[in-house]
This record gives C-alpha cells, structure tokens and sequence, in this order.
C-alpha cells in the first residue's frame, strides 16, 4: 500500500537539502560522574505491572508511582517497546520519572534499545495488537477512510471489497496511525526518543543496550552517541520526506526500503515516473542509510558478542573498548538469560540484565542490578532479599557446580552407566557413581586410534581455552 498526499508531493519542500543540511542532534547528556546509586532495568517489553513492581523493590519510586530514589541514577538499558501490550504506560512512566528524578538530584536515563530504532524506522514487526490499541482512540477517521479508499482502490480487481477491507485491518489494527504519528519524528515519543542516547557513562560504569563491538572502538562514547545517532536522525527524517512525496507508505518495513525505492526508480529509467523535486537524492541516502553500522549486528543496539563469543576471542576485544571510554564494566540487555538470573560475564566486566521480563513471551521476571558505591547487587521481582549476581556458565560443556575439570574426566572414565537411549541419532547415556548422576553423549570412534573429539578436549586443556567439553576415551 502506498498512502499518497498528493498536496505534499505537489509542494514537496526541497527535501534535499532539508534532509541533507539538518542540523546536528541534541542527545540528552550521556556521561555522568560516579553516583552513590545506580539502578538498572533492562528489556520491559511492554510488561508495565512488572516494571513498576520492580522498581518499587528497587526504592526509587513509592506506592503513589512517585519518584523517591533521591540522587540514585535509573537506566533503562533499552527496549521498553514492542511484545507487551503496555509499552505505552511504560514510556509515559520513564518520561514522567525523568523530571522528577532531575529535581530531586538523581537521574532517569534510557538507552536506545533495537525496538526503539525499529519502531523510529518503521520495522513493526513486532509491535502488538494491545500496543496499537492503546492509541486506537487516536486514530483521525478521516486519514483512517483516506488511507482505506487508497487500498481499496489499489487492490481493485484482485480482492472483493469485504475481503479488501478485512486485509487493510489486519495490516493496519486501529490505532496504527496514530501509533505511528506518535512515534513520527515530531511525535510525542518519536522527538523524546531520537535525543536519547545509545551509550550511558556513569562513573566507571557502561551502559548499551547490545554490547560494545569492535566497530565501536574508533567511535568512542562521543561518537557513538553524535554519529551514530545523527544517522537515526537523518533515516527518520529521510523515510517521512519520501512518505509524504508518496514513494514510501507507514506500512513498508525498515527492511524493504532499500526494494521499494529501488523499484520505482527502475520505473523512472523506464519512462513510466519521475522523482518529485529533490527525491532522487533522499531516496539514495536512505538506501545508503539502511545498510549503516547502527542498524546492524556490530551496532550498540544490536550486539551480542560481548555474550555469545568466547571469552578467548571476545575478552581483548573488549577491554580495549572499556579501557577507550575509561569504565571498568558494561551492563547490557538484549539477550534474555538462562534462568531468569542477572548474570556476571567475563570477570564482572560484562553485567546481563536482561532477564525476560515479560514473562509470558519469554518466562521471566524483572530484575533490578544495583550499584551502591563499590557493592553490585540484584533484587528480583517478588523477592524481598537482595543477592549477588550469578556467574554466567559455560557455554561449552556446563558442569555441574564445584566440578574442576579433572573431576568430570574421572567421573565419566569410572561412573557406571545406568541407561542410554541407543536407538537415537545421538546416543545419551546416564551416569552414576552413587552420588550424582549426569548424562554424557557417546561418540563412537570411526576406526580403532581416530579420537579427533579427544584430541580436540587435550589441545584445549593445554592451551586453556576453554571452548571444548571434556572429553574422554572409554570403552
């Protein structure tokens, strides 16, 4: 679907150099000096009873939902929206919560999360019919109509009207529009969010949402915070002028862009269009823009590596980017943990709080991570006592606790087997030694002296990597 204003890209208002010669952002203040409290919350998805109960726990806000934290520093570590049905209630709370903690000498900071960016560039993928609905009393009827008709009379031909009309409510839920003028670069959310930075510096403390990548090193938190973010600024700007030229519709993912411009340029070198004035240019640049370092998998908002890759590969890299903005830790969201448990990674330098608050997408609980001078510590939704963060495991043959690696290499060289599944693809066998039991997989060797599987666990021992399970030869 393509919505037209036809006015607009009569009057098109020299698009280029508005989008080319805007001015630089204004991102909120980003680094601070060390407080006497930190709190952080991450990944809200939309699951607002949570939200506010933790931080209830978490002592900055009191029953009345006012802000009681004093001079503590609140960050939101990113993706408040999408999934949930009360993301909405959730950003008016934040917003709210941002005056008040600045009177009261603290401060409430939210860190562009990829759901912020996606819902700013137009990837709705996962925007919920309940986050729709809660702008559904907002929704002009006469653009609702409009936008109908133009539908309807595209799809002419192809669908009788009842089943058209059953299409167009299904692709846009009351409440898409005026969700979608609300998160518009001069919209309520939509201005608050891109002067929101990607990176948070609180004394020695980090703030991303994804993580810190290689990519990011040469930026520095200036950089990602200016460059980075300008190019967010500069997309939104540059999609809504070819929204209003017509060549772009709300309904067009972020990832179609690129294709759907592409395609009526080719109708332009065929004689069947032509650009509206200045168009031509906005519509490359966007194109360009898509493919930019913010919006991909190396960018602050999207990075798990800091997670996902081994500690051999990804520890360097990482204190070289710590070492660069001057902090001794990074607290990230993004990727849900195992457990529902807010988890220290890489020595403490790496904190996750994601812990999949929204729990019924992704069965978890909100957590709060607390920084009190030189003490971290965790209060989790329903539980009155603060405990530590918990150790990430192994991502590579998990043992149990207290196990050392030599432990585990007499256990399965010794412990008797109590049952295997050897019809399977993959045979599981059950261990015993009268104490513990634990599941081992059985590798057959291919030819008698071929153990590449050994070779591979004693290789990693004696170059104490750590990548590979512990692995032994038993008959």
């Amino acid at each position: 679907m393509r919505p037209r204003n036809n006015k607009l890209a009569r009057s098109l208002f020299l698009i280029a150099s508005i989008f080319t010669g805007s001015s630089a952002v204004a991102v909120e203040e980003w680094q601070f000096p060390a407080a006497e409290r930190i709190v952080a919350v991450a990944d809200i998805h939309g699951a607002y009873a949570a939200f506010e109960t933790i931080l209830k726990q978490a002592q900055v806000i009191d029953e009345s939902l006012q802000w009681s934290g004093g001079a503590t520093h609140l960050v939101i570590v990113g993706d408040v929206l999408d999934r949930g049905a009360e993301s909405r209630r959730a950003l008016d709370l934040i917003m709210r919560l941002e005056s008040e903690a600045e009177m009261h000498g603290g401060g409430v900071h939210l860190v562009l999360g990829n759901h912020e960016l996606m819902n700013l560039t137009g990837d709705l993928r996962y925007v919920s019919a309940g986050e729709y609905s809660a702008f559904a009393t907002e929704d002009l009827t006469d653009d609702r109509e409009a936008a109908l008709q133009r539908y309807l009379a595209e799809v002419q031909g192809d669908l009788d009207e009842s089943a058209a009309r059953l299409e167009f409510d299904s692709a846009y839920p009351p409440g898409f529009f005026a969700h979608r003028a609300a998160f518009a670069s001069d919209g309520l959310y939509g201005a608050w969010l891109l002067n929101r930075p990607l990176l948070v510096i609180i004394g020695d403390t980090a703030f991303a949402h994804g993580g810190l990548s290689e990519a990011l090193t040469d930026l520095g938190g200036e950089g990602v915070n200016t460059e980075l973010v300008q190019r967010i600024v500069d997309y939104v700007h540059g999609m809504e002028s070819l929204m209003a030229a017509g060549l772009l519709s709300p309904g067009d993912n972020f990832y179609d862009h690129p294709a759907v411009l592409s395609a009526f340029a080719d109708r332009v070198a065929a004689g069947e269009a032509t650009w509206p004035d200045g168009a031509q240019a906005v519509a490359n640049s966007v194109i360009e823009l898509n493919e930019n370092l913010v919006f991909g998998s190396s960018g602050p908002a999207w990075y798990r590596g800091n997670v996902g890759c081994s500690p051999l590969i990804e520890r360097d890299r990482l204190v070289t980017a710590l070492d660069q903005l001057g902090v001794e830790r990074i607290v990230i969201g993004h990727t849900p943990t195992p457990g529902a448990r807010v988890l220290s990674h890489l020595g403490g330098a790496v904190m996750r709080v994601d812990t999949g608050m929204l729990n019924d997408y992704y069965g978890g609980r909100a957590a709060a991570w607390i920084l009190e001078g030189s003490e971290v510590s965790v209060v989790y939704e329903g539980e009155e006592a603060e405990t530590a963060p918990t150790v990430q495991p192994r991502r590579v043959g998990a043992r149990p606790s207290g196990l050392t690696a030599e432990d585990l290499e007499a256990f399965l060289l010794n412990a008797a087997v109590v049952a295997s599944n050897e019809d399977e693809e993959t045979v599981l066998v059950r261990l015993s030694d009268g104490q513990r039991e634990l599941e081992a997989v059985f590798i057959p060797a291919a030819r008698r002296g071929f153990l590449p599987d050994v070779a591979a666990y004693r290789l990693d021992r004696l170059l104490d990597l750590g990548m590979v399970p512990v692995t032994v030869v038993r008959d």
